[in-house]
C-alpha cells in the first residue's frame, strides 16, 4: 500500500492507494494554529503512523521542495523522513514543479488547473486541494514508475 502525502503543518493532505492506482482512504491532517509546535507535530505525527499501521502502508510518496520550502513544512517533512526510517518504509520525493508537470503537462500549473487534471485522473470526489495534491504526487508515481519499468510495483 502506497502514502501519498502533501506535506503542511496546517492541512495535510493524504492519500492511501493500492498498487493498481486504486484509492483506498483520503483525508486531510489539520492541527490548530493556537496549539504549540510540539504538540502539532505530535498529532501530525500520530496521524501518520495510525495510518500507516492501519493500511500497512510500504512506500510513502511526497512533495519535496528542493529549493528550501518554509520552515514549517521542513519540520513536517524531517517527521515524514524520522518515521518512515523508523520503520523501514521506502520513501520517494517529488518536487511541486514535477508533479504539476506529470498531472497537468505544465510544471507552473495553477491550483485550478491541478483540480481539473486530477479529476480528470481519479474522477470527481470530494476532496480538497491538499488531498488533491497528495493524488497529485500519486499520479507521478505512478507514470514515473510505468515509464522507468513498465509496470507499477
Amino acid at each position: 500500500m502506497i502514502l501519498a502525502i502533501d506535506p503542511s503543518l496546517a492541512s495535510t493532505g493524504i492519500a492511501v492507494l493500492n498498487n493498481k492506482k486504486e484509492i483506498q482512504y483520503i483525508t486531510t491532517i489539520k492541527t490548530k494554529s493556537d496549539e504549540s509546535i510540539g504538540k502539532r507535530i505530535s498529532r501530525f505525527c500520530e496521524e501518520i503512523e495510525k495510518i500507516i499501521d492501519t493500511y500497512k502502508i510500504d512506500l510513502v510518496l511526497t512533495e519535496f521542495n528542493y529549493s528550501g520550502g518554509s520552515k514549517e513544512v521542513n519540520w513536517v517533512l524531517g517527521n515524514i523522513f524520522r518515521i518512515t526510517e523508523e520503520q523501514d518504509i521506502r520513501i520517494v520525493t517529488y518536487a511541486p514543479a514535477t508533479v504539476k508537470k506529470v498531472c497537468s503537462g505544465s510544471g507552473r500549473a495553477t491550483k485550478a488547473d491541478m483540480k481539473k487534471a486530477i479529476i480528470k485522473i481519479y474522477g470527481d470526489m470530494k476532496s480538497n486541494e491538499h488531498i488533491r495534491d497528495a493524488l497529485g504526487v500519486a499520479h507521478c508515481y505512478f507514470v514515473k514508475e510505468e515509464i522507468n519499468h513498465g509496470i507499477c510495483n
